[in-house]
């Protein structure tokens, strides 16, 4: 199987279920798509309260202890309008960025001063 960037996968899908990684719910983001974090471990529980606090999906918690009643609840909360449209808002703002060429800009204008 080849490898398949999140970029060109999360928007084909309608909601993305993962574990929580910085990276995969900052490109859930930028993709404006709901998102259902299963934290494994480390800092993965901190994004999945970010994003429910968010309003972008849910964390359901550590898979092991995950029961379908929960996951059904949060798969349903990620399919309604307030959810998608919190989700698609956040990807607007995030697709208007352009952080790199403003990082890029703020070096150039320091280093011609001096």
């Amino acid at each position: 199987m080849e490898y398949v960037p999140h970029s060109q996968l999360f928007p084909l899908c309608e909601t993305v279920v993962h574990h929580g990684g910085s990276g995969t719910v900052g490109m859930a983001l930028k993709c404006g798509i709901p998102q259902i974090v299963c934290p494994f471990m480390f800092d993965q529980s901190y994004w999945g309260d970010k994003v429910a606090w968010m309003g972008v999906g849910e964390s359901v918690g550590h898979p092991r202890s995950l029961k379908a009643e929960a996951f059904a609840s949060a798969l349903v909360n990620a399919a309604s309008d307030d959810t998608r449209g919190m989700a698609a808002s956040y990807g607007k703002m995030l697709m208007g960025e352009k952080g790199v060429e403003f990082a890029v800009q703020q070096i150039m204008e320091e280093f011609s001063t001096l």
